[in-house]
């Protein structure tokens, strides 16, 4: 039997009843299964009938007998279940994830020195973790935590965007890179006037340590031949391998790089090579990633070498700037 569409317009409480009937083969079998009374099942099969136009079911002894065209329709209907299965399925495993997950992005002088330390100490601890590691610049690290790309950025601070929170800044002492035999790898300590008018690998204009430094020398009162420009503290050290000139950069970079022929020294007045770990501003921190936090803080506290010291937010907050 047919008749006009037009009636109530489909919806997923008519689906479900007619799926349930299908399955159980009669209303009350149905009614039981979705916890629904009789008649408010049946009054969604005929709703669905009504908005369809056509017959579904065909009642033979109190049986409710699918017809050809509904016997058509539960084969789309599953198909249709079987997706919003696989959904409910993928968004329960984001919510898994997001409980389980730690997605940490961080500045290379930091990623492979006391990262590694770290994510040691955080699987050792939750073994149930998973974590992404990335190694990128500062500025794309503060990026990627502005645009949620990741749950912590570890960057070279001050900053003063209001859409990152800082958990805590971590500071250690510049260093003096040399090529190896240079004159002055025989003082213990390496000042500016000791680089007068030497060829000088300097960092980018926009690091903090860069603007540090360029201050020193510059109310030192002493000159220096600024030979090349670079972005990377590890670049400067290739650079300095090479005979290209020295360059003043941060403790961890040379201490990753064994293999360059370099030599080290402390530099005179102390130069801050200022870090911290990064999360956006007003987020909720799932449990995994404050524990992560409280796990690299203490890994930067318990490093002896080099020494960094760590202070809280508000230190970030107070030094205003950006690098």
């Amino acid at each position: 039997m047919h008749w006009p569409a037009g009636g109530p317009k489909m919806n997923f409480r008519m689906l479900t009843a007619f799926r349930a009937v299908m399955t159980a083969g009669s209303v009350t079998d149905a009614s039981v299964a979705l916890g629904r009374s009789q008649p408010a099942l049946s009054r969604s099969i005929a709703d669905l009938e009504a908005s369809l136009g056509y017959r579904l079911f065909d009642r033979v002894n109190r049986r409710m007998v699918p017809t050809e065209e509904a016997v058509l329709l539960f084969k789309e209907v599953e198909r249709a279940f079987q997706s919003l299965e696989f959904i409910d399925q993928a968004a329960r495993a984001i919510g898994e994830r997001r409980r389980r997950y730690v997605h940490v992005a961080a500045m290379p002088a930091i990623a492979f020195s006391v990262l590694p330390i770290a994510a040691e100490k955080m699987v050792g601890a939750y073994p149930d973790v998973r974590m992404t590691l990335e190694v990128r610049s500062s500025d794309w690290v503060l990026q990627s935590v502005l645009h949620r790309q990741c749950d912590v950025g570890i960057a070279g601070l001050p900053l003063d965007d209001p859409g990152l929170r800082v958990a805590f800044v971590a500071s250690a002492a510049a260093v003096c890179v040399l090529p190896k035999g240079h004159r002055l790898a025989a003082r213990a300590v390496i000042r500016p006037a000791d680089l007068a008018d030497e060829p000088f690998i300097s960092l980018g204009a926009a690091y903090r340590t860069r603007q540090e430094v360029d201050r020193i020398f510059r109310e030192a009162e002493v000159e220096r031949e600024m030979r090349v420009e670079t972005q990377l503290s590890e670049m400067a050290c290739l650079l300095v391998e090479r005979g290209l000139g020295v360059a003043v950069v941060d403790p961890f970079t040379p201490l990753l790089r064994p293999d360059l022929k370099l030599d080290v020294r402390p530099f005179l007045p102390e130069v801050p090579f200022q870090w911290g770990a990064v999360t956006q501003s007003g987020r909720h921190l799932p449990p995994p990633v404050a524990q992560f936090l409280e796990i690299l803080k203490d890994s930067v506290a318990g490093c002896d070498y080099p020494k960094a010291t760590v202070t809280s937010a508000a230190a970030a907050i107070k030094a205003g700037g950006h690098s």
